[in-house]
Order: structure tokens, then C-alpha cells, then sequence
């Protein structure tokens, strides 16, 4: 680490593996803040490489070596919170900003990936209705999954491509659900990942079941591309670990609807998926991945449906919820947030622990592992678990 009026920076000299002064002096690291910031006001070409240069270390790098940092020690104990600062000006144009402006734009795609660790609600849409697609950016989903396989006809798929490509190609980060590995489209899909040249999307795997095609689509996808295996077969639930441990998967999602009518039982009996869902969960925390993200509740006018299929699935590990209205959005992304009781309990826990040293508090014995789960909350509460947000400045 460097110190740089007043504020520490990242030096890339010294790589990830030096522990955060945080971390020598508290022995974690619970919310890592990237505010460092430098910037030459100037016409574009007035500004000399040095001074890029100098902007790319501080904007740019600071924030990716910070981010690598606290990811391992984030994702070590599941939980904690990162926070990027931007600019407005990366938005919109300001005069004489554009070298500056181009490095906080960088910072917007670094953090929008990291997002998707935290992410509590994705929410489907027909990838050939892109009336629709504004509404769904616009329903407070933190991801919205542009659909190219179950809500597509096959005569427009290539359609619902196409439309997929203009709106990514417009700068808007999305999730793709491809079409399953063997499907006639799915070849087609990938070129169109493959061939894209923005930020890498995120791209959801329907019927994941094998851990080798999925290694094999690993390699084949841009660097960068996330994948989130959508596990929803008898024979994905008994390979979740080895999905997992995929390179490029960030965190698994349940199909419980596919897999239900496989299994030949109500999908909307939690007793009937109950093993299935545990599964899912312990394979994620095996793997490192960030919590699984549950599958879609199919009533969309009883609302009680869905804050049971929540109340169930957060109880066994989830935290996330696949989404497929609009109205499900807000329900979803409450439940997902601790409440203020939890936020109450484990802000008293982390208190009394002080040092970490076993304590106790009204009559319950406080270690490690209750510890680890009251700073998840807290997290989770501030920004979700390992969240990444960008402010602007």
C-alpha cells in the first residue's frame, strides 16, 4: 500500500498477496472503501500519456488491486462490503474530463460485474419483446436476464437475438439465458457472446448438468463472461459441487419447475424440493460461490406465494430469487434484505465479540461462527453479501 494525500491506494507493484493494513491491524477487513481519485482538466488532446498514465493507476488500477484484495478476504468469511466511487461525469459528458472520465467509466463495468455476486433479484424477459426491456431496467431488479430460451418460439429466435445484441450493444448490463448445450440455437447463442466487444454480459446455462460442457463453454467465453449454471435436473442436483467449482461460475440458480416435473412432484412443495434446494447451497459454499439464487414462484396475482417460496428458501441458504414479473421485484428484494431485528441482533453481536474472543450475550455463547454470521448480515444489510457498488462523485 501507498499513501496519496492521505488516502491509501492499491500499489499494483506490490501485487494482491501483501495483507491490507486493516487486515494487520483488525485481523478482517468488513467494508473496503476505493475513493482514490485523480483527475487533469484539459482538452483530450492536451493530455500527455504521463498523465493517463498517472489517472489509469490511481482511477483504475487502485480500485481493481483494492477489489482483488478484499474479494479473498470477503469471500473467505462470506461476507463484506465493497464500495467504488465514480463520476457523474462517466455518464454524461462534461467538457475537457474525457481521459478522466473514460478511467471512472472502467470503474463502472468493474463494479457492475462484481454486482452480480450480490445480486438479489433477476428478473426474466422475453428476449424478443424489447418494448419490454426498459420496464424491466427500470422495475428495481438488480438483474435483468434477456431470455433467448423458454420464452422464445423457436421460429423467433434468431429475432430475439438480434434484439438481445442491440440492447447490449447499447451499453446495458444485462444476463442472458442462453439456449441449452445440444439445442439447435445454442451455437448461434455463443457466437453472439463470443463476438460482442462491450463488457462481457452475464450469461445464465439452462439444463447444467455437466461439468465438462461446462468447463468446455468456460474456455470458449470471452474473459470476463460470468456464468451462472441453471441446475434444475436430477442429474445437475447430484454434480452441483463440480458446477460449481467451474471456472467462470459466479453462483448456481434453482430450476425448480423443470426439475419437479422430472421428479414427477409439486414444484410448489418446498417438502418435495427440500433436499434438492440444501444441496444446491451447500454445493455453492463448497465451491466459494456467492449464495444460490432460488427458482421462479409461478403465481403472479397471490402474493402470499411468494413470500412463503421466500420465507423457505432464505431459511435453507438462498439469497437470491429468480423473478419472471415485474411485481415480484420489490416483494423479492425486501425479503432479501435483512430486517432491522436481524441488522439489531448482529450489530449487539459483533459488539460484544470485540476481539472475536468467545463472549456471551443474553445467555447465548458468541464464537466465531455466530460472529461470521452476524457480519454477513450487516453486510448484506449495507450492500449484500461480498456486494460492489459504485457512488458517484
Amino acid at each position: 500500500m501507498t499513501r496519496r494525500g492521505g488516502t491509501e491506494v492499491v500499489d499494483a507493484a506490490q501485487g494482491v498477496g501483501q495483507p491490507l493494513p486493516a487486515v494487520r491491524t483488525y485481523g478482517t477487513l468488513d467494508i473496503m472503501v476505493n475513493n482514490a481519485g485523480i483527475g487533469y482538466t484539459a482538452p483530450l488532446q492536451e493530455i500527455t500519456e504521463a498523465q493517463f498514465r498517472r489517472m489509469i493507476d490511481v482511477n483504475l488500477l487502485g480500485v481493481f488491486f483494492g477489489c482483488k484484495h478484499a474479494m479473498g478476504i470477503m469471500k473467505a468469511k462470506r461476507s463484506g462490503v465493497i464500495l467504488n466511487t465514480s463520476s457523474a461525469g462517466s455518464f454524461a459528458a462534461v467538457p475537457n474530463t474525457a481521459a478522466y472520465a473514460s478511467t471512472k467509466g472502467a470503474v463502472n463495468v468493474l463494479t457492475r460485474d462484481l454486482d452480480i455476486f450480490s445480486a438479489r433479484t433477476f428478473l426474466f424477459v422475453p428476449g424478443d419483446r424489447p418494448d419490454r426491456f426498459h420496464k424491466a431496467a427500470a422495475s428495481g431488479a438488480d438483474v435483468v436476464v434477456l431470455d433467448l430460451e423458454d420464452a422464445v418460439a423457436p421460429a423467433r429466435k434468431d429475432e430475439a437475438r438480434e434484439r438481445v445484441r442491440a440492447w447490449l450493444d447499447a451499453g446495458h448490463p444485462s444476463a442472458v439465458r442462453l439456449n441449452a448445450v445440444g439445442a439447435p440455437w445454442h451455437a448461434d447463442d455463443i457466437a453472439m457472446i463470443t463476438g460482442y466487444h462491450r463488457a462481457a454480459p452475464v450469461v445464465m446455462i439452462p439444463k447444467a448438468e455437466e461439468p465438462e460442457e461446462l468447463e468446455s463453454l468456460s474456455r470458449t467465453l470471452p474473459a470476463g463472461t460470468r456464468i451462472i449454471p441453471l441446475i434444475e435436473t436430477a442429474a445437475g442436483i447430484t454434480r452441483a459441487a463440480l458446477l460449481c467449482a467451474v471456472a467462470k461460475v459466479v453462483r448456481p440458480a434453482f430450476g425448480s419447475v423443470d426439475l419437479a416435473a422430472q421428479l414427477g412432484v409439486d414444484y410448489a412443495s418446498h417438502d418435495a424440493l427440500r433436499y434438492s434446494r440444501s444441496a444446491l447451497v451447500l454445493a455453492a459454499a463448497a465451491a466459494g460461490c456467492a449464495g444460490p439464487i432460488d427458482g421462479v414462484t409461478t403465481s403472479l396475482a397471490d402474493e402470499s406465494s411468494l413470500r412463503a417460496d421466500l420465507e423457505h428458501a432464505i431459511a435453507l441458504g438462498f439469497t437470491a430469487k429468480l423473478c419472471i414479473h415485474p411485481r415480484q421485484v420489490a416483494v423479492a428484494n425486501h425479503r432479501l434484505t435483512p430486517s432491522h431485528t436481524d441488522v439489531e441482533w448482529a450489530a449487539q453481536v459483533v459488539a460484544a465479540a470485540g476481539d472475536g474472543s468467545v463472549t456471551v450475550l443474553d445467555g447465548q455463547m458468541i464464537d466465531r461462527p455466530v460472529l461470521a454470521r452476524a457480519r454477513a448480515i450487516l453486510a448484506r444489510a449495507s450492500g449484500n453479501p461480498s456486494a460492489s457498488h459504485t457512488s458517484e462523485g
